[in-house]
């Protein structure tokens, strides 16, 4: 018997199933870099100071979809190398 439109198909769930979720649309944003680049209080060519805002996390973990970590690409400007981060 083949698929028909407005057939029922039920699909077993499994462990494996569970933990492919697929990425939910909020998570996929255009870069964050105005928001960012916002917060720079000085700049030269070793050395990018940030003023944090409350609130955002400074790495990621379980959860955590916006982070000063994962936003250190939009901070490399014209240099070859991602800024690295260091905290005071």
């Amino acid at each position: 018997m083949r698929l028909e439109q407005g057939f029922s198909v039920t699909v077993p769930t499994s462990e494996l199933a569970i933990q492919l979720k697929p990425v939910a649309a909020d998570v996929v944003k255009a870069p964050p870099a105005p928001e960012i680049r916002d917060s720079i209080l000085y700049k030269d060519e070793d050395i990018i100071v940030l003023n944090k805002p409350p609130g955002l996390a400074t790495q990621g973990g379980t959860k955590t979809r916006k982070h000063v970590d994962g936003m250190l690409s939009t901070l490399q400007f014209d240099l070859n190398e991602t800024p690295r981060l260091v905290r005071r």
